[in-house]
Formats: C-alpha cells, structure tokens, sequence
C-alpha cells in the first residue's frame, strides 16, 4: 500500500469515527402536553431534557369524524421549546408531532374544555 493510500484511508476512518460520534451523541426528541385549569395547553419540545426552540410542531385530528378543533395547524416553539394551543370547545384527541434536526417525536392526547366556574348558590344580582 502507499503512503497516499494509507493516508487516505486514514483520513476515511476518523472521519466515519466522527460522523458515528455525532449520531450517538443525538439524544432522544420528545414531545408533551399538558392542559391548565383554563382549558389552554402547552406543548414542550425536549432533547435530552433541554428545551428545543424553532421545532416544527403540527397539531391534527386523530379522529376527523364528529370533531373539530380550532388549534389544528403548524406552529414553531420558542426559545423555551414550548407552544401554545387554544382551549378545546368539546373534548377532541390530536396528533402532536414535533419535528427538529430530522428527528420526529408524536403523542396522541384528549384536550377538554375548561370547567365552567362555579355560581354561588342564589341570585347574585346587585341591590338596586
């Protein structure tokens, strides 16, 4: 083998070593969703437990039939890796789907209406 052979075999090898470090230290995208009181949902874009800001986020349907939702669409997670959706006017399960870097992460969650606010017992008209 010559000199220029090895050298570019060499080279060929740290490279791949490279590349192969590269892919391993990718960590894990994942995808949550949690629903306040007020009926408003926030989904949390995360790779290796740190926030990922300008993720593609898609919030579908799962089940078309009978359903709507007026928070179906694409969004883009802030520097906090976090979006926000509407409240849901009757309960409907969505597709969530991140996607950051070539990676995809999805869950399937039921987003409810908020709970109407309790009226104290009697009339609560002002005396007049």
């Amino acid at each position: 083998m010559s000199e220029r052979t090895t050298a570019i075999l060499l080279v060929a090898v740290v490279a791949l070593g490279a590349m192969t470090g590269v892919a391993a230290a990718e960590g894990h995208l994942g995808v949550a969703v949690e629903q306040d009181a007020d009926g408003t949902a926030t989904v949390t874009v995360t790779e290796n437990d740190t926030a990922v800001a300008n993720a593609t986020v898609t919030v579908s349907l799962a089940n078309a039939s009978n359903a709507s939702y007026a928070g179906t669409g694409t969004y883009t997670t802030d520097a906090n890796g976090t979006v926000g959706l509407p409240p849901a006017a009757e309960p409907v399960d969505v597709v969530v789907t991140a996607t950051a870097q070539h990676r995809t992460a999805s869950t399937t969650v039921t987003l409810t209406p908020p709970e109407p606010e309790a009226q104290p017992p009697g009339d609560s008209r002002p005396f007049g």
